[in-house]
């Protein structure tokens, strides 16, 4: 595909599910990308959810997101899914059950079997900054002390101290997020049965995790995430996400120019 959009359109992809409870001409509530309806296409045990495109390319918008995902999360409350990366457009609904149902089936069924009854759940915790500095003062005397020098002095008085002091403390917040996130994975995961950790965006985050739960666990998961939370109240914050479709987990990614698609975990 070229950089200028390209007008002709084709088929914008949303997930991969299994055909049978879609079966009877089932419609979706939710309007797609460029408010288009989605629909199923399907190729035996397999379907896609798809809808009109009247371009190949879309910028990642608030907008557009929320239309992709609202079609998977849609999809979900019926059947298991694999989502498709955001922006996949196939040149055709035929080219959809050609390079992808039919190519890449035997790996399709195995991914649809991993997430089978399964959802996700995304955690972020945080520290509560003033709780986080007053504990790591609390267990490094060094800390202290360099705390107390530079108090009610100027940058340039104390600049050398001020830079041992900011190094010391970037290490001990590296060291303590080691230790809190690790203690937080080892409470949380018994219950999921994978867990991927995403990147820290922010200095006060501990964790970016996403688990794949089973559903008849996904109470007992957002228990163990509210004892947590209530566990250290004043100290952490966290945020709990779900249920999600898989996104952390399973991923469908197709080169249309190619003979074959191609399925990627």
């Amino acid at each position: 595909m070229g950089n200028a959009p390209n007008q002709r359109g084709g088929s914008y992809l949303y997930c991969v599910t299994w055909s049978q409870p879609f079966s009877g001409g089932s419609t979706f509530q939710a309007n797609g990308i460029a408010g288009q309806p989605a629909r199923v296409v399907t190729q035996g045990d397999l379907a896609a959810i798809v809808s009109d495109s009247p371009t190949d390319q879309y910028d990642i918008t608030l907008a557009n997101v929320r239309a992709h995902e609202a079609v998977i999360e849609e999809a979900m409350r019926r059947a298991d899914v694999l989502p498709v990366s955001f922006g996949t457009v196939a040149d055709s609904d035929q080219s959809v059950q050609r390079r992808l149902l039919q190519s890449q089936a035997g790996e399709l069924r195995t991914q649809l079997q991993h997430v089978a009854g399964r959802v996700e759940m995304g955690v972020k915790v945080l520290w509560e900054q003033s709780a986080l500095f007053a504990q790591i003062a609390a267990n490094d005397p060094h800390i202290q002390e360099l705390g107390g020098q530079i108090a009610g002095t100027t940058a340039e008085e104390t600049y050398d101290t001020r830079v041992e002091l900011g190094e010391l403390t970037d290490q001990a917040i590296q060291a303590q997020r080691e230790q809190d996130a690790q203690a937080i994975l080892d409470t949380l995961s018994p219950l999921a049965v994978d867990t991927r950790t995403n990147n820290i965006i922010s200095d006060m985050m501990i964790v970016n995790a996403a688990f794949l739960v089973e559903k008849g666990q996904q109470q007992a998961f957002t228990q163990k995430v509210n004892q947590l939370e209530q566990a250290n109240t004043g100290k952490l914050i966290i945020q709990q996400a779900g249920p999600l479709p898989p996104y952390n987990f399973v991923s469908v990614v197709v080169h249309w120019e190619e003979p074959s698609g191609a399925v990627a975990q």
